[in-house]
């Protein structure tokens, strides 16, 4: 552990607070019906797709908690117990004051290096956003996490992806002469450059999708942040293996995803599913180039070996329900599913009232996809299954082997 490291973190986010912090979770989250995709509630399915929802207390850990993250998670849900731990003293005191102001009570709030933190018990799921990364060894955080999680316990994790990130990387190495550093100074110089710079040039393209340009805070954490590191999905499964870890499921995965790319040269399609999946998400990662986030759950490398649910899945016997970011459309001839940057997939059919009927219970997460297979003849069935197992591969649809808790008003 690298404690120039740790203080250099720590005054990073003292002085330039991020994320840009949220003053009322009620307005910003509760009303707008937003939750965080490790949410145990909302997402449970996602979390721990081969067990059937409970709302049993669990221990959950924040490493690297951030502004807000720990105090809306504990806001959103009351019947878990939170430890939220941050290197920052000004990160945790804008924790303190939801704290306050929500009167939220199931959560603890600590100011340090996590991996210092002795902690009695273990953990049923360690979230990490956007931390380790910063670290000087990140393989310390995920030591850290092995043993501190239960044998059945999740890690929900999000790093840098190596791909998208590429343009701003090369600006940044291509201003080190010019000694920008955390002033303001820089960041005007900063604010300036990407006025003058070329429209179409790809690191412009990519801040499209980021607000950071606009506030001091993301500014710095997007262009003079000086301890980064940006990972191949590749490059984290080897790192996740050193530890003892391995990827349960993604967490989002559509900037991994890659059959979608073949959907129409079926031969080609065909060769690709031959591929094991860590190869597959290699090239999703290239292909989709949207990777500034990979988001992840991991589980200990022994528990997904030995559960035989995961290990094989049969496409008849799972749930399934709509992902976060995509609206599915249901008519008397077809369906169809849309994601958030404009994709559209359709499947057009002819079915009975009542098969029309389990097709909507099914997008609801509430009956088995083999309950509409039954009920077709055997070529409608191939066809079916092969939209279905797109769907699924695609991150299109959330999976699990139970009925999924998708209404938790």
């Amino acid at each position: 552990m690298n404690n120039k490291n740790t203080n250099y973190l720590s005054k990073h986010y003292n002085e330039f607070i991020y994320p840009k912090p949220i003053e009322d979770i009620d307005e910003e989250f509760i009303k707008k019906k937003k939750y965080y995709l490790n949410d145990p509630t909302y997402y449970w399915h996602k979390l721990w797709p081969e067990k059937p929802y409970s709302n049993q207390n669990l221990n959950i850990l924040i490493a690297g908690c951030g502004t807000q993250q720990a105090a809306i998670l504990a806001k959103q849900n009351p019947n878990h117990s939170f430890i939220g731990i941050d290197l920052s003293a000004n990160s945790i005191a804008h924790q303190k004051k939801l704290i306050e102001k929500h009167n939220i009570k199931n959560l603890t709030l600590i100011c340090e290096d996590f991996r210092k933190v002795e902690l009695k018990e273990k953990f049923n799921l360690i979230i990490s956003s956007g931390v380790i990364h910063h670290l000087d060894d990140p393989g310390s955080a995920l030591e850290y996490f092995n043993n501190n999680l239960t044998e059945e316990g999740v890690i929900s994790l999000m790093v840098y992806g190596n791909q998208s990130s590429y343009a701003i990387n090369e600006i940044k190495g291509a201003l080190t002469s010019l000694k920008l550093d955390h002033n303001k100074d820089s960041i005007d110089c900063i604010r300036n450059l990407f006025d003058r710079i070329n429209p179409n040039h790809p690191a412009k393209i990519f801040l499209q999708d980021y607000n950071d340009i606009n506030y001091d805070a993301g500014v710095v954490d997007m262009f003079l942040h000086k301890s980064e590191k940006f990972f191949s999905i590749k490059e984290l499964i080897i790192l996740l293996c050193k530890y003892n870890l391995k990827i349960k499921n993604l967490s989002d995965g559509r900037n991994l995803v890659c059959t979608k790319f073949f959907i129409n040269n079926i031969p080609k399609l065909n060769e690709i599913r031959k591929l094991n999946i860590e190869d597959q998400w290699q090239i999703g990662q290239i292909l989709n180039w949207d990777d500034r986030k990979i988001e992840i759950n991991c589980a200990k490398k022994n528990y997904l070996h030995e559960n035989l649910k995961l290990n094989n899945l049969n496409i008849e016997d799972i749930y399934i329900c709509s992902s976060s970011e995509t609206i599915y459309r249901v008519d008397e001839k077809s369906f169809s599913i849309t994601t958030s940057n404009g994709e559209n997939y359709n499947y057009n059919y002819n079915f009975s009232y009542e098969s029309s009927r389990i097709l909507g219970l099914i997008l609801q997460g509430k009956e088995k996809i083999s309950k509409l297979l039954n009920t077709q003849s055997n070529q409608e069935k191939i066809l079916l299954k092969e939209f279905f197992l797109f769907l699924v591969e695609n991150t299109l649809v959330d999976i699990s082997l139970y009925p999924i808790k998708i209404d938790r008003e």
